[in-house]
């Protein structure tokens, strides 16, 4: 310990940090508008793919999706440049356009506002609610995030 040191830590200026490690990891859940059952067999892999692409557009990525046909379920790793809030804007925005010029029947498409997110530290952690169509969401929570 020396007089420059008082608590004994030293600290080097001159070897900087290589690099910073994040992990954000988020289960995020939400639903189409009105809960309108719009998401068919046939168009959710082309809608998770390009869910996945506006994910990788925001330096994010797309861990693992399921749903039902009036919800989907997003396991997201999410970048350290930009928040949540504004990633999901994009993802509902860019995602509603694209469902629209898919057919007719999507023509009105739109997703709800409000998402429920669960933030986890591990990958697995969100794996059960990706797990199979049988699952449901809670009605309290869709009352809650209306």
């Amino acid at each position: 310990m020396s007089r420059h040191d008082p608590e004994g830590v030293e600290c080097h200026k001159e070897t900087p940090m290589a690099q910073t490690l994040v992990s954000l990891i988020a289960h995020v859940v939400f639903s189409t508008k009105n809960r309108e059952p719009l998401i068919t067999p046939e168009i959710e892999p082309e809608l998770f793919a390009y869910v996945g692409g506006i994910l990788k557009n925001n330096e994010s990525r797309l861990l693992d999706a399921g749903g039902t046909a009036d919800h989907v379920h997003l396991l997201i790793s999410q970048s350290k440049n930009i928040a949540l809030s504004f990633l999901m804007k994009d993802v509902k925005k860019d995602s509603s356009s694209w469902i629209k010029t898919k057919g007719r029947e999507f023509r009105h498409f739109h997703w709800q506002d409000g998402e429920a997110i669960h933030r986890s530290t591990e990958r697995t952690s969100c794996q059960t609610f990706l797990s199979g169509r049988a699952y449901s969401v809670p009605q309290g929570l869709w009352n809650r995030i209306r």
